[in-house]
Formats: C-alpha cells, structure tokens, sequence
C-alpha cells in the first residue's frame, strides 16, 4: 500500500481537506457486526489492522503538529435497504479533537456520496460543539424538533436536503467526494453528516482518528 498523491481543496476561509490517492489497496467485502448502532445510519466493520495503521500513519503525516495522544478505528457500513436508525442521524456531528482519514472502498455514480461538512458558528476554531446544549435549553426554538428527531426510527435512507439541515443552526461549507481509493483527511472537531444519494445502495469506508485531546469545549 501506498501513497501516491495528496491534494488540498479549501472549502471556506477556516476549513479546508486533503484528497490522499493511494494505490495497492485489497478489495474487501465488509462483514458489518450484527447489531447496529441506530444513533447514526452506518453499521459497523473490522478492517485489517496494517489497513488500519496505513490510514492513521497518512494521518498523522498531514495533520498540524499537535499532541498525539492515540488512534481511533472504526468502519462504516451503509446499506440502503437494510436500514435503521433515528432520524437525529441526519444532523451533523463531531469526531472529537483530533485529524481523521475516511478511506473509501467503494465507488459510485459522480455527485451521490460523500461527506457533507457544515459550520456550527465556527466552533471548531476553538474545539467547540456546543449544539446540544444550545438546542435543549428551555428556551430554544428547535428543542421540540431536536426531541423528535432523537425518538423517531426510520427503516429507508432517504438524504435530506441542505436547507433541512440548516435549519438547525448550521451552515452548509461543501462536500468531500466519495472516490474509491482515496483517502479524505480533515479536522475532526468539523460538524459532518454522510451523503447517500438514491443510486447509492451500499457503500463502505475504512476510519481512523488520531486524536489531539480527550474532551471539547461545549
């Protein structure tokens, strides 16, 4: 495995990715653990572990000098059929402080999947995420909303669009391509939610955070 290219693209005026192009990759076909999570709308999977430390190793290679204090793995499964989850799984949400690396392993039609990223009044410029505390308190607008979202179950995948999305306080910054093959790097304390579009039925990716602390302000 190796390598052999890194691109950066700039979203906004704080946040920006790297594209890593690697090449000797195994073709895999996931074995997702039986009970899946259904606070997010992916089931999760074992990669090898030299897949595993390849990816962190990129990483922590492109991620600003800070404090290493460990790695994190995880694989995401997504199925479009075989489905459930809660509709909170929608809204976007943080990796914690640290640099993380998605490799994809699956390809699909241009413009159907990927990861979308949105800015939370620029909290990741501090290591904040203050959206649940500020969507629960007694006088906000959105803590009904946020109420319903966390105990509705859905069985089918269906994308909801950007302007659904902002309307709980966030603001839509770009979207990094799923490309089989390469490696997307960014700033984990970056609010995030997948994209799967309605000619995706699977897809799968390879995970792994390095992190640069323990906890984030709220």
């Amino acid at each position: 495995m190796e390598n052999t290219g890194v691109e950066w693209t700039q979203l906004s005026d704080t946040f920006g990715y790297y594209t890593v192009t690697v090449e000797g990759i195994e073709e895999f076909t996931p074995r997702p653990f039986p009970s899946a999570p259904i606070n997010n709308c992916f089931k999760a999977w074992k990669a090898p572990d030299e897949l595993e430390k390849f990816i962190g190793d990129i990483v922590e290679e492109l991620m600003p000098e800070k404090e290493n204090i460990g790695r994190k793995c995880w694989g995401n499964y997504y199925d479009r059929i075989r489905h459930k989850s809660f509709q909170f799984s929608h809204l976007p949400h943080i990796d914690g402080m640290g640099w993380v690396g998605n490799l994809w392993l699956t390809d699909h039609p241009e413009g159907q999947r990927g990861t979308q990223f949105y800015s939370y009044k620029d909290q990741h410029l501090e290591n904040k995420f203050s959206f649940m505390k500020d969507g629960l308190k007694p006088s906000s607008k959105i803590k009904e909303m946020i109420r319903r979202l966390q105990s509705t179950e859905e069985f089918y995948w269906e994308q909801w669009d950007i302007g659904a999305i902002e309307g709980y306080g966030f603001k839509y910054v770009g979207t990094a391509p799923c490309k089989k093959n390469t490696i997307t790097v960014y700033n984990s304390m970056m609010p995030h939610t997948a994209y799967c579009g309605p000619k995706v039925d699977i897809s799968y990716s390879q995970l792994v955070k390095v992190a640069t602390g323990e906890y984030h302000n709220e």
